[in-house]
């Protein structure tokens, strides 16, 4: 087989749509049949079975008023009875739209007296069982007009031989009215005899037509509609048979095709997916050899190559995810997601900063403060990251991050920074204990303490530089917000202090406690700002008791309440001797009893320092 992978494909293709296509044709076929002899029954047959049904239902309501007519002996022939049941019929709209027993209920509400009403209801009858009778006539005229039926020799005679017998029933119901009539003189007339005589041809008459209606209905209809039955049933056979032998041979010759051309394609393609699989367990050390020149070969190079460009992304994403996210690097290299233009998104971002570092680096040597600064650098982005944050930038001894979509949900990015900082807090511990051999040191060993500020908000996000340098950054008053609440822990002597926009998103997880309505430098506008004390249900009793003293006595030092302010900042020292926020206001309320503040105070404090 010279020709290429696609033309085989291809010419199977072919032949499997063209068998299925002539076993399609073959059963469209078989099933137009099949509809066609539905139509007939459903729109001739049965509609003349129904037809006639009527026309024998009406003549026994005939019969029926004939007898109580009968029994009744009226005196008056009602010669307009035939004139006024016609005019009735017209009123009421015909006999289709009427049921019988619609029928009967206008009557008697119409016709107070028995006998003619009677007599009015006998002509009704007499009136709609040959109106049926002329509805059936027209069926079959119309299904001898019919293609469906003029093309099946067998279904035109069968047509014809219902028109020969349905012509003949309205000179029997003809007969049958003129004989009840006949009756009805001779009752008036009281000639018993003749009574007699006439209500014997009455009976035989009845008899003759009931004989006419059975010859349509049992000798013709239903055996009709069996036939169609029967019929409809062997061609549905026919072409479920069809389409399962034509299955089976395309089913057959497809497996035959198909496992010719599986033994050329199935080694090259093992190959490939053996290579696919070591790709995937990060192996971009394989090279698979071309052993043939058609669509195969050409994969394999292209595999080859495949892997080569892997290599490189490798090497450059292992290498640029040393100083930018690893998922930057990914979008910039491969979606290019982050590399067209900016952003307005409300995000969370994240400074932080080792209190003191610059007089604590000057007690070591510059390899001394590089060990530290590294190994503190990974052991606080590594929370950062493991909370889906991204490290924008390393500034010094600080470290600035930010959450928000495409990283996070839009719903999730503050609390996961708050987190992170609460993770930060606990890993600051763990970096104390590492310091000895870091430094190589055992004595005067520096003490780290870390401030971290939170803000969320709508920043400006995209990738922001050069032409020839740039880097995914935000920017934004809420970015400077948060590099000012880093800054405003050192007055408070907190660790990590957030915005009210954050403290809003996460006061159902994340339990805080309000520090200070201030005025950072750089803006007008006040902010609340807020200290995170840990996860929400998580703080010791101690802690929560502090938190509602300092939230007390932060109230009554709004409204001006000194005496009670400086008791409830006392309870907070009482429960903690360590907490900064609470020395700070009672130093705040000791300065406003010697040089109390404006009348019009509004409980913010300024800071003119960055």
């Amino acid at each position: 087989m010279n020709k290429s992978i696609g033309s085989k494909i291809y010419a199977i293709a072919i032949c499997l749509v063209f068998l299925m296509a002539v076993a399609t044709i073959i059963s469209t076929y078989h099933l137009s049949r099949v509809n066609g002899q539905i139509k007939l029954v459903s729109q001739y047959y049965l509609p003349l079975d129904q037809s006639m049904g009527e026309v024998r239902a009406y003549g026994l309501y005939e019969i029926i008023q004939f007898d109580r007519l009968s029994r009744e002996k009226p005196k008056s022939l009602f010669e307009d009875s035939s004139a006024q049941a016609q005019q009735l019929l017209k009123d009421m709209g015909g006999c289709e739209k009427n049921s019988r027993s619609e029928m009967l209920l206008k009557v008697r509400e119409k016709y107070s007296e028995i006998a003619q009403r009677q007599r009015i209801v006998f002509e009704l009858m007499e009136l709609c069982g040959s109106e049926e009778l002329e509805k059936a006539t027209r069926l079959v005229e119309q299904g001898l007009a019919d293609p469906l039926v003029r093309s099946d020799p067998d279904q035109s005679l069968k047509f014809a031989q219902l028109k020969q017998e349905i012509v003949d029933m309205p000179d029997a119901r003809k007969i049958l009215h003129e004989t009840l009539l006949i009756y009805f003189r001779e009752m008036a007339s009281g000639n018993e005899r003749s009574v007699e005589v006439v209500r014997q041809q009455v009976d035989r008459d009845w008899v003759f037509l009931g004989k006419k209606i059975n010859e349509v209905t049992v000798a013709r209809l239903h055996p009709y509609s069996l036939g169609i039955a029967d019929k409809a049933a062997d061609l549905e056979r026919q072409a479920l048979f069809l389409s399962l032998g034509m299955t089976a041979v395309a089913s057959i010759l497809g497996l035959f095709f198909a496992a010719r051309l599986t033994r050329n394609l199935v080694k090259p393609v093992r190959e490939l997916l053996i290579g696919t699989r070591a790709i995937e367990q990060g192996n971009l050390n394989i090279q698979l050899k071309v052993t043939s020149s058609d669509e195969i070969a050409a994969l394999t190079n292209s595999f080859n190559q495949m892997v080569g460009g892997l290599k490189q992304k490798e090497a450059i994403t292992e290498t640029f995810g040393q100083y930018v996210d690893p998922r930057i690097v990914k979008g910039l290299i491969e979606d290019q997601q982050f590399s067209q233009k900016g952003e307005k998104r409300i995000m969370t971002v994240f400074f932080s900063d080792i209190e003191g570092f610059t007089a604590i680096s000057e007690k070591f040597s510059a390899e001394g403060v590089v060990k530290l600064l590294n190994q503190y650098f990974t052991m606080m982005s590594d929370s950062i990251r493991q909370s889906n944050g991204i490290i924008d930038k390393y500034i010094g001894d600080a470290i600035m991050a930010f959450w928000g979509p495409p990283f996070t949900q839009a719903d999730e990015h503050p609390t996961l920074a708050c987190l992170a900082a609460l993770e930060q807090l606990k890993l600051l511990k763990q970096f104390d204990q590492l310091l000895p051999d870091l430094l190589g040191l055992r004595l005067d060993l520096p003490k780290l303490n870390m401030r971290i500020g939170i803000s969320t908000g709508n920043v400006i996000v995209g990738s922001i530089g050069s032409t020839v340098a740039k880097s995914y950054t935000v920017i934004g008053d809420n970015v400077n917000l948060a590099s000012r609440l880093e800054s405003a822990n050192k007055n408070y002597g907190t660790h990590i202090l957030i915005c009210g926009e954050t403290w809003e998103r996460v006061k159902e997880t994340i339990e805080c406690r309000e520090i200070d309505f201030i005025r950072v430098s750089g803006k007008t506008q006040p902010i609340r700002v807020f200290e995170v004390m840990g996860e929400k249900g998580k703080l010791e009793a101690s802690e929560m008791q502090l938190k509602l003293h300092f939230e007390a006595g932060l109230s009554a030092y709004r409204a001006l309440r000194w005496e009670e302010a400086k008791q409830e900042f006392g309870r907070c020292i009482e429960l903690n001797n360590q907490d900064k926020p609470a020395a700070t206001f009672l130093s705040r309320i000791e300065q406003f009893k010697t040089k109390p503040p404006a009348k019009d105070w509004d409980g913010i404090w300024n800071f003119s320092e960055k």
